[in-house]
C-alpha cells in the first residue's frame, strides 16, 4: 500500500473550519475496522466530526475502506486516513515503544482540527449517544469519560458492564496500585487544556512489559490527567463495547472475576447494550472530495542518524534551506519531514522541484494535511509559527535524534555531524548562530547574546537562557513532554510565536544538554520580529556594518560570495 494522507470529506464540508470532536484510531486496517467507523457514523450528535485513521502496517484493503466510505459516509462527517509507509512502533522497526500503534495516538491527536479528542481501538464500537454525553458533562473540564461493557470476542454477546476496572479517578481494582483507571476507547480530551497528557500515547510503563510487548501507556495518560486535573466529567455510563479478544492480555482475569463474583452475563442481563452497527447504507453515495498529500522521496529507508524537522508556508527560501541539508557532511542516512501550514496549489511543482534535487541518502516526507494546525490560518492549535507541525513530525521520526530549521534559514556542512557527535547520551545538544542581514546574505555576526545556551545571555532570568529551535537536537523520546510545547505560545504574546520559548525552558529544567561552541547556523534577521529593534540596538556596530555591507551590495558598489 502507498503512504497516503488524505481526507475524505463531502465538498461543502470546509474541513479548515474546526470540528465539533475527533475521533483517533490506530489502526491495520483490518476487517473489524468498519464496525468503529460505521459506530461513529451512526451518532446521534449534532455536530461535524473528524475520524482520523492511523495505520501501523496495513494489513486490509484501502479500496474496500473506501467503499464503505462512499456507501456509508454522512455529509458531516469527514474520515483523514494516514499510512507514513513504516510503523512509528518499535517492534516494527520505528522509534516508540507502545505496542498498540507507536506514536499513532500522540501524531494523530495533534492533527485532529477539534478541540475535544475521542480514541476508538478497531476493533471496538460506540453506542449513538457515546460522543454527545461525553461533551454534555466535560464542559470546562479538561477531560471526561464514559464507562464500557465487556463483549465476548466474536462481538455477539455482551458479558458485563466493567464495574470493576476502567470506573474512574479512585474508583476500582486499580485505586491503590494507580488511583483508578480509565480505558483508552473511554476518553474524551481537551486538548488545549490537556495537551501535555497527548505526547504519554507514546510512552510505556515498564511494569507492563508482557511477553516482550511493551504496554501501559493508558495508565501514563491516566496517572497524567489525575495527578494535573483531578475533576473530570463522568457520563456514568456504559456507552463503548469492548471485545474481550485473543489480542487482550487480560481477559483471563476480567472472566475470573465475573465467575469468582458470581456476575450474571448475556443479553438479557446487560439492559442498554448496543450490538455492533449494522450497515446503513446512504440515500445515494457519498461525494467524496479527498483533500491533502503525503510525498515520500527518495528510496532510503530508516532507522536514520537524525531526522529533520522543517515547517514551511512554502517560501522561495525552502529550496536554499533544504540546500543546505543536502550538503552536510554528516555520514549516514537523513530523513526530512517538511510540514505544509497553509496548503496551495503548487505543492505538486514543489515536490518535483524537491525531488530533483535530493541525494541518493535522504529520505524527504512532504506532509500536507490539507489544511492548518495553526489558529493563524483557522485551526485549533495556538501556535503562528507552525501549529502543531512541529509537534506531529516529531512524533513522526524514524531517528532518536530530530533537529528543526526554520524555512528561511540555512546550515553550515558540518552542523549536524558536530551535534551528532557532541549529544552522546544527552537530552539535547546546540549549536550557536551566525546573524545575517535581512538581505539573506550579508553575515553581520555571531550571536553571543541571545541564543547561547542555559542559564547564558539575555533570557537567563525569564527562560533559564535560551537556544533557537535551527541550533537544536534532542533525542526524542526523553523529551517526550518538550514535544506537546511547540504548539503553545507564551500567554501574553500577542504575536503568538513564543513557543520555541517554552520548548526550551523546559529542556533547561529538564534536561541535560552540550554546546558544539561553533555557530553552524545563519539566522537571517527578519525586520518583523518584535525582537528586531532590541537586537539592532544590542548589536550596534556590527549591526551598523552588516547595514553598510547590504547597501553597498545592493547598490553595485562591490559583489560578494553568496553563502
Amino acid at each position: 500500500m502507498e503512504p497516503i494522507l488524505c481526507t475524505y470529506a463531502d465538498p461543502d464540508l470546509d474541513i479548515q473550519r474546526p470540528f465539533d470532536v475527533a475521533v483517533v484510531i490506530p489502526s491495520l486496517l483490518r476487517d473489524q475496522l468498519a464496525h468503529a467507523v460505521r459506530s461513529i457514523f451512526q451518532q446521534d450528535l449534532e455536530g461535524t466530526i473528524q475520524i482520523l485513521i492511523g495505520i501501523d502496517a496495513p494489513q486490509g484493503s484501502l479500496e474496500q475502506f473506501e467503499k464503505l466510505l462512499e456507501k456509508e459516509r454522512p455529509a458531516h462527517i469527514a474520515v483523514t486516513l494516514f499510512w507514513p509507509g513504516y510503523s512509528t512502533k518499535q517492534a516494527r522497526g520505528g522509534m516508540w515503544r507502545p505496542w498498540g500503534g507507536g506514536s499513532l495516538r500522540s501524531l494523530l491527536s495533534f492533527l485532529a482540527n477539534a478541540r475535544y479528542v475521542a480514541y476508538l481501538d478497531d476493533d471496538n464500537w460506540y453506542s449513538p449517544d457515546h460522543l454527545s454525553s461525553l461533551l454534555s458533562v466535560i464542559k470546562d473540564k479538561a477531560w471526561a469519560f464514559s464507562r464500557r461493557w465487556f463483549v465476548t470476542e466474536d462481538g455477539t454477546s455482551p458479558i458485563h458492564e466493567d464495574i470493576w476496572e476502567s470506573v474512574g479517578p479512585e474508583n476500582g481494582v486499580f485505586k491503590t496500585n494507580f488511583g483508578g483507571f480509565v480505558d483508552t476507547n473511554c476518553y474524551l480530551i481537551d486538548k488545549l487544556q490537556a495537551y501535555p497528557s497527548l505526547a504519554l500515547w507514546s510512552h510505556t510503563d515498564p511494569r507492563f512489559i508482557i511477553n516482550n510487548q511493551e504496554h501501559g501507556e493508558d495508565r501514563c495518560v491516566f496517572d497524567h490527567l489525575h495527578k494535573h486535573h483531578p475533576n473530570a466529567g463522568d457520563t456514568l455510563k456504559p456507552t463503548v463495547s469492548y471485545c474481550l479478544n485473543g489480542e487482550d492480555l487480560n481477559a483471563d482475569s476480567r472472566w475470573q472475576y465475573v465467575k469468582d463474583h458470581e456476575l450474571k452475563t448475556g443479553l438479557k442481563r446487560c439492559k442498554g447494550w448496543i450490538a455492533r452497527p449494522a450497515p446503513k447504507a446512504l440515500n445515494k453515495p457519498s461525494k467524496q472530495k479527498k483533500t491533502g498529500s503525503l510525498h515520500v522521496i527518495g528510496s532510503v529507508t530508516g532507522p536514520f542518524e537524525v531526522s529533520i524537522v522543517i515547517p514551511t508556508l512554502l517560501r522561495q527560501s525552502l529550496l536554499p534551506t533544504l540546500r543546505s541539508v543536502f550538503c552536510q557532511d554528516i555520514k549516514g542516512a537523513l530523513q526530512v519531514l517538511i510540514g505544509i501550514d497553509q496548503t496551495n496549489d503548487e505543492v505538486q511543482d514543489w515536490v518535483a522541484q524537491i525531488e530533483k534535487d535530493c541525494p541518493d541518502h535522504i529520505q524527504i516526507i512532504i506532509f500536507n494535511p490539507g489544511y492548518s494546525t495553526s489558529k493563524r490560518h483557522g485551526g485549533v492549535h495556538p501556535a503562528f509559527d507552525g501549529g502543531a507541525l512541529r509537534t506531529i513530525l516529531s512524533f513522526l521520526a524514524q531517528s532518536p535524534h530530530v533537529a528543526y530549521l526554520d524555512d528561511d534559514n540555512q546550515w553550515h556542512k558540518d552542523h549536524l555531524s558536530r551535534l551528532k557527535k557532541a549529544i552522546g547520551t544527552k537530552n539535547y545538544a546546540y549549536s550557536l548562530r551566525q546573524f545575517i542581514h535581512p538581505d539573506g546574505e550579508t553575515p553581520v555576526c555571531v550571536d553571543r547574546w541571545e541564543s547561547v545556551g542555559p542559564n547564558k545571555g539575555f533570557y537567563t532570568h525569564k527562560f533559564n537562557g535560551f537556544v533557537d529551535p535551527n541550533c537544536l537536537m534532542i533525542h526524542a523520546a526523553s523529551c517526550l513532554l518538550a514535544l506537546p510545547l511547540w504548539t503553545k505560545p507564551l500567554p501574553d504574546d500577542k504575536e503568538a510565536m513564543s513557543a520555541d520559548r517554552l520548548v526550551w525552558r523546559f529542556l533547561a529544567r529538564f534536561g541535560t544538554g552540550i554546546s558544539t561552541e561553533k555557530a553552524t547556523v545563519d539566522y537571517v534577521l527578519n525586520p518583523k520580529d518584535p525582537m528586531h529593534p532590541l537586537r539592532t540596538m544590542y548589536l550596534g556596530q556590527r549591526w551598523l556594518n552588516g547595514e553598510s555591507v547590504a547597501f553597498k551590495k545592493k547598490s553595485g558598489l562591490f559583489f560578494s560570495k553568496k553563502r
